[in-house]
C-alpha cells in the first residue's frame, strides 16, 4: 500500500515508519484532508506529506493541541521543504526543530571483518529482546506498538564480549522494502570497532531478507555519518523533525 503515496505532489521524503504503517507491519492512523496526509503512531510520532495548507493545518493542530493538553510526546517528520516552511511558520513558536540526514543509497562495500575471538553475535529472540538497557520493552512499544509486532516483523542482533552484552543493533522500523537501523554500543566496549562489526552483521541479515538497510541520524552527528559511509551508505538527504519541548 505504501507505493500509493510515493509520488504525492511535493513530497520529497518518506520515513520508514510511515511506509511500515501503510504496509500493515505496525499499527498506525492514516488521515487525508484536502491533499494533505498525516500518518501517526499511538506513541506520538507523526509524518506529514502532501499539500501544505488548510488541510495540513487542521490535521497537525489537532494532534499538537492534544499532545500539549495531555503532556504527551509530539514528534513530527516533515515530508518536503514546502512543509518545513509551513510548519515553521504556523507552529514554530511551539515546536523545536531538528535537522537530520537520511542516507538514500546503499552499495555493499568490501566485506568488513565481523570475526573476533573476543566477541560473539546472537539474533534477538523472545527471551533476549527487551533486555538490553537502551532497547527495553518500552522502546519496542514506542516504535513497533508492541514487542510482539517487533518479533513478528522486525529483527535485531546482540554482540557479546565474553558473556557481557556489549551492544545491540535493531530494526527501529521496517517496511516491505527497508530496514532502518538503530545501534548502540556500551560505553565500556567502545573504541574496539564493535559498531562497524555489529552494523555489518545487521546489514547482511537485512539483505538476506531482501530488505534495503536504511541509516538515519542527526545532521550534527559526524561520527554516525562517518560510520554510515564506511558501511556503504551515501547520498545523505536532509529533512526536518519537529518536536514538542518536554514539559515539567
Amino acid at each position: 500500500m505504501a507505493y500509493m503515496y510515493e509520488h504525492i505532489p511535493g513530497t520529497d521524503f518518506v520515513p520508514v515508519f510511515a511506509s511500515a504503517v501503510l504496509d500493515g507491519l505496525i499499527p498506525g492512523e492514516v488521515q487525508e484532508r484536502q491533499g494533505s496526509l498525516l500518518i501517526s503512531l499511538t506513541s506520538g510520532i507523526h509524518y506529514a506529506a502532501g499539500r501544505a495548507g488548510e488541510g495540513s493545518f487542521d490535521l497537525l493542530a489537532g494532534k499538537l493541541d492534544e499532545a500539549e493538553k495531555n503532556g504527551r510526546r509530539f514528534t513530527l517528520f516533515s515530508g518536503s521543504a514546502e512543509l518545513d516552511q509551513f510548519i515553521s511558520g504556523q507552529f514554530g513558536e511551539r515546536l523545536n526543530k531538528h535537522h537530520r540526514h537520511s542516507f538514500q543509497n546503499f552499495s555493499p562495500v568490501p566485506k568488513l571483518s565481523t570475526k573476533s575471538s573476543e566477541v560473539s553475535f546472537f539474533p534477538l529472540d523472545r527471551e533476549s529482546a527487551g533486555e538490553y538497557p537502551e532497547f527495553r520493552m518500552d522502546y519496542f512499544s514506542t516504535y513497533w506498538g508492541s514487542i510482539e509486532h517487533f518479533l513478528r516483523s522486525g529483527f535485531g542482533i546482540r554482540v557479546l564480549m565474553g558473556e557481557q552484552a556489549a551492544g545491540e543493533c535493531v530494526s527501529i522500523f521496517r517496511s516491505n522494502e527497508f530496514a532502518e537501523m538503530d545501534i548502540h554500543i556500551a560505553e565500556s566496549a567502545r573504541g574496539k570497532g564493535l559498531g562497524a562489526m555489529l552494523a555489518a552483521r545487521f546489514i547482511k541479515t537485512a539483505l538476506g531478507k531482501n530488505l534495503q538497510p536504511r541509516w538515519d541520524c542527526s545532521a550534527a552527528n559526524l561520527a554516525s555519518k562517518k560510520l554510515a559511509e564506511k558501511l556503504g551508505f551515501s547520498e545523505p538527504a536532509e529533512y526536518l523533525v519537529f518536536t514538542l519541548p518536554k514539559q515539567g
